[in-house]
């Protein structure tokens, strides 16, 4: 199993027990949900039953931002500055929801694991600070 497949099993997890997931997309060459070169966070109001590419899924795109590149080896500084813009929004909507209406992340990242792509997974897990890692 991918670590895409993995987030969708847990988006449709989630989604079971609370009804609505946000999900945060930094995977710049291989997007679940939006286009490649973008880090974006999404609403999902629905489990995730199809294939991404077959269906219009019942999301809300809540913040994107253009990185400029599909690899994060090109610009490392920008893709880390979307990253924390997709994560403030993230912490926005939580705070515009209340703490009664929070709703879990689940991040999707690159899996450039070694050198350079490691240091910036190292970055994405400090800026969101997850309680699990898988």
């Amino acid at each position: 199993v991918g670590k895409s497949t993995c987030c969708r099993y847990m988006v449709n997890a989630l989604h079971s027990h609370l009804g609505s997931v946000c999900y945060l997309e930094t995977d710049l060459g291989q997007p679940e949900f939006s286009t490649p070169g973008l880090v974006s966070l999404h609403h999902l109001r629905a489990p995730l039953l199809h294939t991404v590419h077959n269906v219009r899924h019942n999301h809300e795109c809540l913040a994107s931002f253009f990185v400029g590149s599909t690899t994060p080896a090109s610009h490392p500084f920008l893709y880390a500055c979307c990253v924390r813009a997709a994560v403030d929004a993230y912490l926005e909507r939580m705070a515009a929801e209340g703490s009664s209406k929070a709703i879990p992340l689940v991040v999707n990242t690159h899996g450039w694991v070694t050198g350079l792509g490691l240091e910036l997974v190292e970055v994405i897990v400090g800026m969101v600070e997850p309680q699990l890692v898988v």
